[in-house]
């Protein structure tokens, strides 16, 4: 692996980018046209997965002990809180998208498929290799999803979601047919668990209900969920919910009453301070977001 023998030059120009990230919510894409040599930084506060996807040049990312090189040649992949330190090189060009966990439950359904391929073994962060051709048409979707990120077109998020669905279905496919990872290779148990999430999410609403169901005991389960795709039992059971209540509230004119009663809760205003906890936003504020 080539390296750049010094990391940080006085020259290079430091763009901390992790607070806008977290602020712009579910999914950012950055446009890399670098002029001259900049740095990039993430924090382990920063709950998004990053892929790195080059047209030209070179970036050395920093990830503590270890360092990867990316180029034209190769896709990167991070997943979600790991301190992140990339130098982009002059004349670097291309994409960093970021997207959070409940994004994939949005544009995939269910993580069961798309999240194993997002991760190489026990993998914190690796590179796929593609070939030129490979590439051409993530590149071209990229490129799109660019292009309608800075528009105000009408059903740009639809537009967004739908594109991004494909670039990552190609993302995983490529993963599996260099080989370095396989959805067989996520264990057995929590190819079952997922599906009993997309099948009970409504009712059940505890990592000891699935448990039970997969007789194991709970601290079991969490433990092999987090290896295979980096979050807890309870933080996907949440998630899902949460993916759930706001495909609800963009797809259908439903009152918060009888979205409360769809997702398996008590009362509405359980169902609001829930919302509110697990994506930062007032349910009326999120529905005026997609309104306007």
């Amino acid at each position: 692996m080539i390296m750049r023998p010094t990391f940080a030059p006085d020259s290079v120009i430091t763009a901390t980018i992790s607070e806008r990230l977290l602020n712009a919510g579910t999914f950012s894409i950055e446009e890399i046209n670098a002029k001259e040599a900049y740095i990039i930084e993430t924090s382990t506060q920063d709950n998004h997965y990053k892929i790195i996807l080059l047209t030209q040049g070179d970036c050395y990312c920093n990830l503590g002990p270890v360092n990867l090189h990316m180029s034209a040649s190769n896709i990167g992949i991070i997943r979600p809180k790991q301190a992140c330190t990339m130098l982009v090189d002059e004349g670097t060009t291309g994409f960093l998208l970021s997207f959070s966990y409940d994004y994939l439950q949005l544009i995939a359904g269910t993580p069961g498929i798309i999240l194993p391929n997002l991760h190489a073994g026990l993998s914190e962060y690796y590179t796929i290799s593609a070939t030129t051709v490979e590439r051409v048409p993530i590149t071209e979707i990229a490129l799109q999803i660019a292009e309608e990120h800075r528009s105000f077109s009408s059903l740009r998020e639809e537009m967004i979601r739908s594109l991004f669905r494909v670039f990552i279905l190609y993302v995983c496919r490529l993963n599996k047919v260099k080989g370095d990872i396989d959805y067989n290779r996520c264990p057995p148990l929590v190819k079952r668990f997922f599906t009993l999430l997309e099948n009970y999410f409504l009712t059940l609403k505890m990592p000891a209900d699935y448990a039970d169901l997969l007789a194991v005991t709970p601290a079991y389960l969490n433990e092999l969920v987090k290896r295979s795709c980096g979050f807890t039992t309870s933080y996907c059971i949440q998630q899902r919910i949460v993916a759930e209540a706001k495909r609800l509230i963009m797809n259908s004119e439903l009152s918060l009453k009888e979205i409360s009663y769809r997702l398996g809760f008590d009362d509405a205003s359980h169902f609001s301070k829930f919302f509110k906890k697990f994506t930062g936003k007032r349910y009326s504020d999120f529905r005026r977001q997609i309104i306007n």
